[in-house]
């Protein structure tokens, strides 16, 4: 994890400028779909834009962070319990682990034109997204627009999916009995060193370049924006102050890869499988992407009970 004392200033530009993106968003068409999308969709609006069902969950680490689980679920599939409730379902629910500087939507943004589909007619009900073969898929389902998106195609083979959005990340921004701050406190909260092009390009550190006039140009330049935009950015934080205030201390970042692999994980799975319908192996497959990859293998390795419960998905 990037130590808040050298890069906290960094990511709080990011989230600043992505607030006020999101703050001023309008919804757009997309030439190469044929639905509205408009910038910080969450997953579960996207999930729901596609005919799938979906719901938020929530729950709290040990030590605060309040994060969110999206589930998503295929409306053709009904529950496969029996009468003597008998589990018949064959199929473990997926779990979604985003990678750093981005969070669960981006595993459903290339999603034009899927529609929620039961391709189990053509393999028979128990294929499974870990028995897939992609060029035999692709060639029966006639290359179907899910292809290009893992979880609308798990969910088109009966699959629960469940998206986690990281600590720090949309929907995932809350901790507990962290107090927070007034709009004007935020915004004392930015120093002047933010907008030295130096020190951005340095990553928080003590720049070993000369003096250039170019550098010195850029940090005029970011002043002078933030100045020009100061109103927007009030906005947008009076818009989101609930969930994004309290981020602007650099004590709410100041966690490790440690944390998430001991809680985040391990949490979410148990969560799955308390929620979901049961499996005949009891199990949560994990998809992880970058970071999330790095958190899953870390989990596997650290703690016997996690791997018990979860696996890394054959996909």
């Amino acid at each position: 994890m990037i130590a808040p004392s050298k890069h906290f200033f960094i990511i709080l530009t990011l989230r600043l400028c992505l607030c006020v993106i999101d703050s001023n968003a309008e919804e757009f068409v997309d030439p190469i779909d044929d639905r509205y999308k408009k910038v910080g969709i969450t997953a579960a609006e996207s999930l729901q834009e596609r005919g799938y069902l979906a719901e938020e969950h929530f729950f709290v680490t040990p030590d605060g962070y309040r994060l969110c689980l999206t589930r998503g679920r295929n409306p053709l599939f009904k529950s496969r319990r029996s009468s003597s409730n008998e589990i018949l379902n064959t199929k473990e629910p997926i779990l979604f682990v985003h990678g750093i500087l981005s969070s669960s939507p981006v595993f459903l943004a290339n999603s034009a034109f899927v529609r929620p589909k039961d391709f189990t007619h053509l393999f028979g009900k128990d294929i499974s997204l870990g028995d897939i073969n992609v060029d035999e898929f692709a060639r029966r389902l006639d290359y179907d627009p899910s292809l290009k998106s893992l979880p609308f195609l798990a969910m088109n083979l009966g699959h629960e999916v469940w998206l986690l959005n990281r600590r720090g990340t949309q929907k995932s921004e809350y901790k507990l009995g962290h107090l927070n701050r007034t709009v004007e406190e935020v915004l004392k909260a930015i120093p002047k060193t933010l907008f030295d092009a130096r020190k951005i390009i340095s990553l928080g550190g003590k720049s070993r370049r000369p003096k250039n006039k170019r550098l010195d140009f850029i940090t005029r330049l970011l002043r002078k924006a933030f100045l020009l935009n100061r109103s927007l950015i009030m906005d947008a934080i009076k818009r989101n102050f609930e969930s994004v205030a309290h981020t602007f201390d650099p004590n709410y970042w100041a966690y490790t890869m440690d944390e998430q692999v001991a809680y985040d994980l391990p949490l979410a799975v148990d969560y799955i499988l308390a929620n979901s319908e049961p499996t005949e192996s009891g199990k949560v497959s994990v998809v992880g992407h970058s970071m999330g990859g790095a958190l899953t293998l870390l989990a596997l390795s650290d703690s016997k009970e996690f791997a018990a419960r979860g696996k890394l998905s054959n996909a």
